[in-house]
């Protein structure tokens, strides 16, 4: 995602490039939308809340009817853009309780801010409005273990797996400097972070959007044992 523009980032995801002057007819708000101008902070909220009761078994009921379908037919505006894993294991629509139109799920092996990931961000940002980006890493999480076997052997991995897991090995690094007694798990959570920090600070569209305070992005780490999703420090 270095020094990439915003053309550049949409054409690799696939995406038509947006103009300024498209940008804003597409942000109206959407007849859609649950909870319009909810904040970066209620955000938050909301999700601790949806992944209380995940973690508690209680009966997860979504709107997935006919009547939410046809809602959704007029647009979208979900309450959080989310940046997962790819991992099976780490559907976000379970973990926070959420609906239909409710969270836009950017997911990659290594949950990395790969160039598609960014502009899929930038899109939910710009013409969604979301008040919220999660960077969310998971235990065991299979792409960081390989980053680790990169630093640990130079194996080259097969592929674009390579270039996939190559944005975590800075974060193995850090972990073992840091002296971890983990250091793969230490690892997941410092690449959710840098990824995080990486996404406030970069020159561009979510940047800009932090500075104004009508978004922020968050780091968090998804415990597979007990179905926790801990908000990790900036």
């Amino acid at each position: 995602m270095h020094n990439l523009s915003r053309r550049r980032l949409f054409c690799a995801c696939g995406a038509v490039a947006l103009s300024a002057a498209t940008l804003p007819a597409l942000a109206q708000p959407h007849a859609a939308s649950a909870q319009p101008g909810i904040s970066p902070d209620q955000a938050i909220e909301r999700l601790r809340e949806g992944n209380r009761l995940f973690r508690v078994d209680d009966p997860f009921r979504p709107e997935v009817n006919q009547a939410r379908r046809d809602m959704l037919t007029s647009g979208q505006q979900p309450f959080v853009a989310l940046l997962g894993c790819a991992d099976s294991r780490t559907p976000p629509e379970a973990l926070f309780h959420a609906g239909l139109g409710e969270i836009f799920a950017v997911r990659v092996a290594g949950n990395s801010a790969l160039a598609g990931a960014v502009g899929s961000l930038e899109y939910a940002v710009s013409v969604l409005r979301v008040p919220l980006i999660v960077v969310m890493g998971h235990e065991g999480c299979g792409a960081v273990s390989a980053a680790k076997a990169v630093v640990d052997t130079g194996v080259v991995l097969p592929g674009a797996i390579g270039p996939m897991v190559a944005p975590i090995v800075p974060a193995v690094v850090q972990a073992m400097r840091a002296g971890a007694a983990d250091v793969t798990d230490a690892a997941m959570r410092t690449h959710a972070q840098l990824t995080a920090r990486t996404l406030r600070t970069a020159d561009g569209i979510i940047s800009r959007a932090v500075e104004t305070g009508g978004l922020k992005v968050i780091a968090s780490y998804y415990s597979l044992d007990d179905g926790a999703v801990h908000i990790l420090p900036d």
